[in-house]
């Protein structure tokens, strides 16, 4: 709430843990102004029903072949921008860090926008608990690395984020869905 409050915009850093898409309801629902990037379905008509659901609660769906202007403008008018951040994917930048012990090729997106926007970085995941409940965990800002060396930077950034989710991902195991090749690529 407090970095939502500070107008700066806020990137939710999260993964493919849990009912990621609940989660991005529940905030839109409580009134947060909230976009999430979502890659393209291979079938149009699952891609259509998919964004239309994230509409009809208020989410509003940016494709991930959009670029950065988008993303940008959803920062800079103070809005949620949420982004899942734990995949090895060829279509953007990414730089290696440790994941799980391996070096796992992670997007650096996220934290390039935090330092073009002074957007704070949020680390976020949903969980399912007993009886069909959930919880949001939602850990500290993520603080920008500053040296005179900023890829470095980036990286050292990147790193904490994913140290934060992989936290998350290690107390709930069985409810990180990424069936991906996380680690297909090679450094």
């Amino acid at each position: 709430d407090t970095a939502y409050r500070s107008g700066k915009g806020v990137i939710g850093f999260t993964g493919h843990i849990g009912n990621f898409e609940l989660m991005a309801a529940y905030f839109s629902l409580r009134g947060y102004k909230l976009s999430v990037i979502g890659r393209e379905v291979y079938d149009p008509r699952l891609d259509q029903l998919l964004v239309k659901n994230r509409e009809s609660v208020g989410l509003k769906n940016i494709p991930s072949s959009a670029g950065a202007k988008p993303l940008l403008k959803v920062l800079r008018s103070g809005e949620f921008l949420g982004i899942l951040a734990d995949q090895d994917s060829s279509r953007v930048r990414g730089v290696f860090i440790d994941f799980f012990g391996r070096p796992a090729r992670t997007p650096v997106g996220p934290v390039l926008l935090a330092y073009k926007t002074g957007s704070p970085i949020i680390p976020m995941a949903i969980v399912r608990q007993e009886k069909n409940r959930y919880k949001i965990i939602v850990k500290p800002p993520v603080v920008l690395a500053c040296s005179d060396n900023r890829e470095k930077d980036i990286t050292d950034t990147l790193q904490k984020c994913t140290d934060a989710l992989e936290s998350i991902i290690r107390q709930y195991p069985d409810q990180w869905l990424w069936m991906h090749g996380r680690w297909k690529s090679k450094p």
